[in-house]
């Protein structure tokens, strides 16, 4: 009896295992129109209007936004265009923020007319005075729409 509750044990773990990875997605973002050489980007990858809001909002650097999103951090290479693995994203609809840290201070740092570092959204919205609203940027995460491209302006 106790052999068969251990094989009934490992099979619930691999199960378990199985099922919980499956739920996770690795998501290909290719980050194009790289003009300027260095510092790293920082994407946020955010599910819903409200901490979205938060994060275009905030004055704060990245890693002190607070944490109810995907957060990645990546050295950005001297290429136009960078491809970037995001890995363990659950399957939802998403709106993909990008900007390039020049100065290595992570925050997106603007003057009076915008920010004056590269950024991008997923959708890649005409930009004008504002940023483009959540609806805007949405894209769907699933099985068969993994890959995405953010043009940094």
């Amino acid at each position: 009896m106790i052999k068969s509750i251990g094989q009934a044990f490992l099979i619930f773990c691999f199960f378990f295992n199985q099922v919980s990875a499956s739920s996770f997605l690795d998501v290909q973002l290719e980050v194009s129109n790289i003009s300027k050489v260095g510092g790293y980007f920082y994407i946020s990858v955010v599910s819903n209007e409200s901490d979205y809001i938060d994060l275009i909002r905030s004055t704060e650097p990245v890693n002190v936004v607070k944490q109810s999103f995907y957060q990645y951090s990546f050295l950005a290479s001297s290429a136009p265009t960078q491809s970037i693995r995001l890995s363990r994203i659950r399957p939802d609809r998403y709106g993909i923020v990008v900007f390039h840290d020049l100065n290595d201070n992570a925050s997106l740092d603007s003057h009076f007319f915008g920010p004056n570092e590269p950024y991008g959204f997923s959708q890649n919205p005409n930009i004008f005075f504002a940023p483009p609203s959540f609806e805007t940027i949405q894209v769907s995460i699933n099985q068969n729409q993994r890959t995405f491209e953010v043009v940094l302006n």
